[in-house]
């Protein structure tokens, strides 16, 4: 398990599993560990496909002319236009 994902799990920061006690040393590591789980989360991210979009998909048309609607239904509804 990566030091990131036991400090999130545990409650504790990276620097207490490994048993530094200098502030400025464990500041530090604590960052670095920080950064690290940033970038391989935004590296997750960009590895991840975008979704596809929807099908255009017919649907009943309506127009407004001189004020008035006027619409139609033009074939199934929801059917994929090819």
């Amino acid at each position: 398990m990566l030091l990131d994902a036991m400090a999130q799990r545990y409650h504790q920061r990276p620097s207490a599993f490994l048993g530094i006690s200098d502030d400025y040393q464990a500041y530090t590591v604590d960052q670095a560990i920080m950064y690290r789980a940033v970038m391989e989360e935004a590296k997750r991210q960009a590895d991840t496909p975008a979704p596809k979009p929807m099908p255009i998909r017919k649907q009943n048309t309506m127009v407004v002319q001189g004020g008035r609607l006027f619409g139609s239904f033009s074939g199934k509804i929801g059917e994929v236009i090819n």
